[in-house]
């Protein structure tokens, strides 16, 4: 099994470098996308640090802002730069750099050749029609949004019309396959209606490639979950819960294949058992692991990217 990591970093390079060590191995290739507003000596370090490491590949940087066309196109970005690779790959998972893998390679592996043509992204429609209150979907695409450095504006009186087609939301990560990832590069070239029309929405790093994917041909495939684990509680607001030790039964329970988010600053430790049992686990266990079927969790929260 032949897999192509797509990473978006920004921060906590260590902690990213740490999980791109993890996961490497052979047949195994990346795809970096290192946000421009980032120190610079903070990249270099970084990209220093990775040398080692073989099927190292940068995507063009953009200058993200949290809820803007630019999250997106960060990951556009790097897309294009995994279809454009001359090495095929069977699958090609978006991360974070504080995302981490919850079990060995051999059991990734193991599951996308149990489930080769799923496309493992969540999927929902939206209504644009809908004007509630805060962040509902006539707010992030109807209204025009504007980003200027650290300022952002929903223009208060101008109104966009219907999109150019139905609009799907979910979580940003997904894992999909190469023929799925071909397709969206195309559409993402070709679609100029709907990129003008996204330009000017917010949090559309949740849509895009879920709109594009439910538009096409491959529809019937798309499982309407992904594989990565995430816990929400009263507290965490709009991003999921920074996981620690304490979690660690859960992230053992779960179906996934990796989890967010994690900072080390706050909790190294889970990080050093998650090794360890992975660790335990490649060398002694002889047993396969599949997905479950299926599964169509809720959805997730705006702004959960």
């Amino acid at each position: 099994m032949r897999i192509c990591y797509l990473v978006l970093v920004h921060h906590k390079f260590d902690q990213a470098a740490r999980m791109i060590r993890r996961l490497a191995g052979p047949g195994c290739g990346f795809v970096l996308h290192i946000d421009r507003n980032a120190d610079p000596e903070s990249i270099q370090r970084f990209r220093a640090d990775l040398r080692s490491i073989d099927g190292i590949v940068y995507a063009r940087s953009v200058r993200v802002r949290g809820g803007s066309y630019a999250q997106a196109l960060a990951i556009m970005r790097s897309i294009q730069a995994a279809v454009d690779r001359p090495e095929p790959y069977d699958r090609y998972v978006l991360l974070s750099g504080q995302d981490y893998p919850i079990v060995p390679r051999r059991r990734i592996d193991q599951s996308f050749c149990d489930n080769p043509q799923s496309e493992y992204i969540e999927a929902y429609p939206l209504n644009v029609m809908d004007d509630a209150p805060g962040w509902s979907p006539y707010y992030r695409f109807r209204r025009y949004h504007l980003f200027l450095g650290r300022f952002h504006r929903a223009l208060p009186y101008a109104h966009k019309g219907p999109p150019p087609q139905a609009i799907y939301h979910g979580s940003t990560w997904w894992a999909l396959t190469r023929p799925a990832l071909e397709f969206i590069a195309r559409e993402f070239k070709d679609n100029n209606r709907l990129r003008r029309y996204l330009r000017t929405s917010f949090l559309v790093d949740e849509a895009y490639v879920p709109t594009l994917l439910m538009g096409s041909p491959l529809r019937s495939r798309v499982a309407g979950h992904n594989l990565t684990h995430a816990e929400w509680t009263p507290t965490s607001g709009p991003h999921p819960k920074t996981l620690g030790m304490e979690d660690l039964p859960s992230l053992q329970s779960s179906s996934k294949l990796f989890a967010r988010k994690f900072d080390a600053d706050v909790d190294g430790v889970v990080l050093d058992e998650l090794d360890r049992l992975h660790t335990h686990e490649q060398k002694y266990s002889k047993g396969t692991l599949s997905l479950l079927p299926t599964e169509m969790g809720t959805p997730s929260r705006a702004g959960a990217s």
